[in-house]
């Protein structure tokens, strides 16, 4: 071998070790560039799961926070709901009782509770005045006072069967009629 050949064979073997060498430089720069962006990839994936905890956090407390008005508000529904059993049962035993009680108790009842008993009073002052006036005729007539409480006894029934002469029938009184059987029973006692 020549020198010009030993040369060249050096040269190619150097050229195939700076090739060699190049080649790992070239791969151990794309292995730490992989490796960086690894850890750039990783360092976001780290970050935005901090992120993400962090709002796990923030929602944790909310919902905390949101539960706990709803606990506290739960309780003044429920202290609000056994006072309204309260009063219920109040007004429950209250209606059961007669209405002078109940009168005494609720003003705005009251004002009802004596307009009514005024409505009541007139209507027992026309009876009498009714009564009166058939005692009169039936005396006039010649009837003891037994003969027209007789008469009125049968005048009774009569409205209460719908068979009256100048249509004063019970049919005709919504409040009466649900009471007719038992008004009848009472007079057969």
């Amino acid at each position: 071998m020549d020198d010009f050949q030993r040369q060249q064979s050096n040269i190619n073997f150097w050229q195939g070790e700076a090739f060699s060498k190049s080649n790992e430089l070239i791969n151990k720069t794309q292995d730490a560039h992989d490796a960086r962006m690894g850890q750039i990839d990783a360092e976001k994936k780290a970050k935005a799961a901090i992120d993400e905890a962090k709002q796990y956090e923030s929602e944790t407390d909310y919902l905390l926070h949101l539960g706990t008005k709803l606990a506290d508000k739960l309780e003044t529904v429920q202290k609000q709901l056994e006072q309204s059993k309260e009063e219920i049962q109040l007004y429950k035993d209250l209606l059961s009782k007669p209405f002078a009680e109940i009168a005494a108790y609720h003003k705005g009842f009251n004002a009802t509770y004596e307009s009514q008993k005024e409505l009541l009073a007139g209507w027992i002052v026309s009876q009498k005045a009714f009564r009166e006036l058939s005692m009169n005729f039936g005396e006039e007539m010649g009837k003891t006072q037994e003969d027209i409480t007789e008469l009125a006894k049968i005048s009774k029934l009569n409205v209460l069967e719908n068979n009256t002469k100048y249509g004063n029938d019970a049919k005709d009184i919504e409040f009466v009629l649900p009471y007719v059987d038992s008004i009848k029973a009472k007079m057969q006692q």
